[in-house]
């Protein structure tokens, strides 16, 4: 008996003892900088280093709903979720707040009552103004007016809203598109969005999705992205396994229609991906999306990324990280034949763990593309991130400590750490500047004591003991940056295409050993060539760069 409870008590002691949460590893290859998060179940978001050291936090007084974004002049846009009692759903919000570097309220916008709720994101556009995913309830009545069959009490819709910021507890909403102005049906001839789905891949069919007694959710969309060079939205619904893409050059007018904008489409879905059974062109073989997360266009030929959640996957549920590529546009409209889906046939990459079943995450989740060409995924059930490079080496992982709105101490097991996404900020992001970024400790109480390496300030991979400079982003998009190992004086750098056409040239006076310095060029895909031309006018480097 004595030997036995021993026994469990050295298992015991030693399961303790284990890591469960914190800093996992942080291997040579993973991109250096901070990774911005705010937990499912807290109050506060948190800013840490790639050493899983507290940077820096942000207290609010309600838990996210969901989203939270680090914008470019240093404040913070949090989506936060007050008390609704009528949209009982997952990724329930209702306030929108921009606070300060201290936490401090800058404004805020509530969109939540009996009718209408703000849910899971919302995003700043170029202009100031904040896009927002809304909720808003129809009654049964007004759903079986316009067609749907089968349904509970209630139907909640989709729509996006834009507001301009006014002062500090207001603002004004200059443009709206409703999924509700563009539905079709083939259930009743006698409503006036009767049609054949099949030939309305514009429309949305009101009856696609299950709406009972216990679920209203109609759409569930649960991602922004906005295409500044397009003026496009791209949203991902949830409920449906599908992303959309909306016009977003329309007036408010032009948005409820089916004419104008720079598509001729007014709000009419100008794309769409992921389940073509929804407009009957295609079957349950044709499926590619099971309830993904964090549709998001990550580079200017249409490759988007995504994570796909797997929830009802054929054969075995789990999670995988993917990446498919929107056919460019022909004039102002995406190529759509008659009778067919819209393209691509496939993802282009697909990214599971080994074994598949080891990452799953059945609600919540993202992935970001990193300036190396890394990705960095969350699995939002359990709070994990982890970063991998193109061939699915994890080169980082961290678990997130905060549960139920407390720090665990290392070793205890989380229970509620979920986590809706974890984003991936470079130490020159523009939204630290005049910020003092010292890493203080860990988050997770009595953490166990190790050693972590940061790589040089935004160096993607620089292990070697070359003294040439390095270029990164390799590929790139608009702005890179080349970190110069060694010291400058009275150097040229200059670009040219591969045909030679000078593109950039800058003095390099003084520039300090261990210094990055940020270029930028206009995308213009296709080869660049990088030259560094000593005092003397001789080539002191030069490396070959692809810009797209």
């Amino acid at each position: 008996m004595y030997r036995s409870l021993l026994l469990l008590l050295c298992m015991f002691s030693m399961y303790a003892n284990a890591q469960t949460v914190g800093l996992f590893y942080n291997n040579p290859g993973a991109e250096s900088g901070y990774v911005l998060f705010a937990p499912g179940q807290s109050d506060t978001t948190y800013l840490i280093d790639k050493c899983g050291k507290r940077v820096h936090q942000w207290t609010g007084s309600y838990h996210p709903g969901l989203a939270v974004y680090l914008l470019e002049d240093g404040n913070l846009l949090r989506c936060s979720k007050p008390t609704n009692n009528q949209f009982m759903a997952g990724g329930q919000g209702g306030l929108l707040e921009i606070l300060d570097w201290n936490s401090n309220k800058l404004w805020s916008y509530e969109i939540s009552d009996n009718n209408q709720c703000q849910h899971h994101d919302a995003i700043q556009l170029p202009n100031g103004n904040i896009l927002a995913i809304v909720w808003e309830s129809h009654t049964k009545i007004d759903a079986m007016a316009n067609g749907r069959v089968t349904m509970g009490s209630e139907m909640w819709s989709e729509k996006l809203i834009e507001i301009q910021p006014i002062g500090t507890d207001s603002g004004v909403i200059v443009w709206q598109w409703r999924a509700w102005d563009h539905l079709v049906q083939d259930a009743d001839s006698t409503k006036p969005n009767y049609g054949v789905i099949a030939d309305h891949p514009e429309l949305l069919d009101i009856n696609m999705g299950v709406l009972n007694s216990t679920t209203s959710d109609w759409l569930h969309f649960n991602s922004l992205d906005y295409n500044a060079e397009l003026d496009q939205i791209m949203v991902s619904s949830h409920e449906v396994s599908e992303v959309y893409i909306i016009d977003h050059s329309t007036t408010m007018e032009e948005a409820a229609s089916h004419a104008g904008g720079n598509s001729g489409r007014g709000g009419d879905l100008l794309y769409r991906w992921g389940n073509p059974q929804n407009y009957d062109r295609g079957t349950a073989d044709d499926q590619k999306f099971f309830e993904q997360h964090n549709l998001h266009w990550i580079s200017s030929t249409g490759r988007t990324l995504l994570f796909n959640n797997g929830v009802g996957r054929p054969g075995d549920d789990f999670s995988t990280v993917e990446t498919f590529v929107i056919p460019a546009m022909v004039g102002n409209n995406y190529p759509l034949e008659t009778d067919s889906a819209y393209g691509p046939k496939m993802q282009d990459w697909i990214y599971a763990d080994d074994p598949p079943l080891s990452l799953f995450s059945i609600v919540q989740g993202g992935a970001q593309r990193l300036p190396n060409g890394n990705i960095l995924y969350c699995n939002g059930t359990s709070g994990e991130f982890v970063e991998i490079d193109s061939l699915g080496n994890k080169l980082w992982k961290y678990i997130s400590p905060v549960d139920k709105n407390q720090i665990l101490a290392q070793g205890a097991q989380t229970f509620l750490n979920d986590c809706f996404r974890a984003t991936y900020l470079p130490s020159y992001y523009q939204g630290f500047a005049g910020q003092v970024l010292a890493p203080g400790v860990p988050l997770e109480q009595n953490p166990t004591p190790y050693d972590c390496e940061n790589f040089p300030t935004g160096i993607a991979v620089h292990e070697s003991s070359s003294q040439q400079p390095v270029i990164y982003p390799n590929p790139f998009n608009g702005q890179f940056a080349v970190y110069f190992p060694t010291r400058l004086n009275n150097a040229i750098l200059k670009i040219h295409d591969a045909a030679g056409k000078l593109l950039y040239e800058e003095a390099l006076t003084d520039v300090p050993a261990a210094s990055t310095r940020e270029f930028a060029l206009k995308a213009i895909p296709g080869i660049i060539i990088v030259t560094v031309l000593d005092a003397s006018g001789n080539n002191a480097f030069r490396t070959i760069a692809v810009a797209q």
